[in-house]
């Protein structure tokens, strides 16, 4: 019998046990400030997330860089292929195969091997006198070109190098599509608590119409919503069946979102991104 009433008292307290850590979980758990990035593709969330966590959370591990570096040099291959399209100036037998050889590259990801000779090929043609001069000036170009083009040209020895690690400021001007959920952690200092830091989780969704859907699933305990609009793009319009000026949808976009899914959120403050 004695046995019996010694396993019910340790299952009593080891259930109080796990009652108090859920108690502890909850009451951490709501301590959290809770902030949301929203905005329309391509507006600056992801970079605003990436500066955040640069400043104030943990700093970036180097299997993430890893990850970035095969971003950074992806990018660089779709300049230099954006550069070509739409030229006939590449005459040069030599030129024509090597850009169509990266068009191929640009298409097949995953291998290491692989992306070092895209990197290698897109440096060639960068390089090559027949290939800028056929291509035009950056200046010619850059109203179609990524913002980070001129970055990432300048610095494409770089990045072609077989030891090469992305810096911070090369995984900020990373441009990658957001196609999940991500959430970064970090602190800042508070002056009505000076001596105590206050914890922060952000989210960023991504901003594409198809991927708006996802918006919904992290709404619920959601502190603070940041709207973030891109003011440079004032004279760029959307890739999408019916184009459109780019602010004309970061208005749109911020006015559905106050008529519907945050009608209980007291303040609503778009931020404009203007630089990196």
């Amino acid at each position: 019998m004695s046995c019996i009433w010694k396993a019910l008292s340790e299952q009593r307290r080891t259930s109080k046990e796990i009652d108090r850590k859920i108690e502890s979980w909850i009451d951490e758990y709501n301590n959290i400030n809770k902030i949301l990035l929203l905005g329309s593709g391509e507006s600056g969330k992801t970079t605003v997330l990436k500066q955040m966590r640069i400043l104030y959370g943990k700093p970036f591990t180097d299997e993430e860089r890893i990850i970035a570096r095969t971003h950074v040099r992806y990018n660089i291959v779709e300049i230099i292929l954006q550069l070509a399209s739409g030229y006939q100036g590449l005459e040069e037998d030599y030129l024509i195969k090597a850009t169509n050889g990266l068009k191929r590259m640009a298409v097949i990801r995953g291998d290491i091997t692989l992306e070092e000779e895209a990197i290698k090929l897109a440096e060639f043609l960068w390089m090559d006198k027949k290939f800028r001069n056929a291509v035009g000036t950056l200046d010619e170009r850059k109203s179609k070109l990524m913002e980070n083009s001129v970055y990432f040209l300048n610095r494409i020895s770089i990045v072609s190098d077989p030891n090469y690690m992305p810096t911070n400021q090369d995984i900020i001007l990373c441009r990658m599509k957001t196609t999940s959920i991500q959430r970064i952690e970090f602190e800042m200092g508070s002056s009505k608590l000076p001596n105590k830091n206050q914890r922060f989780w952000m989210f960023d969704v991504g901003g594409q119409t198809s991927e708006r859907r996802k918006w919904i699933q992290v709404f619920e305990g959601i502190h603070a919503v940041l709207f973030i609009a891109a003011c440079n793009t004032f004279d760029q319009s959307t890739d999408d069946e019916s184009p459109k000026n780019k602010i004309v949808e970061a208005l749109e976009l911020f006015s559905g979102i106050l008529k519907s899914r945050l009608r209980w959120i007291s303040v609503q403050r778009p931020h404009m991104s203007l630089t990196d």
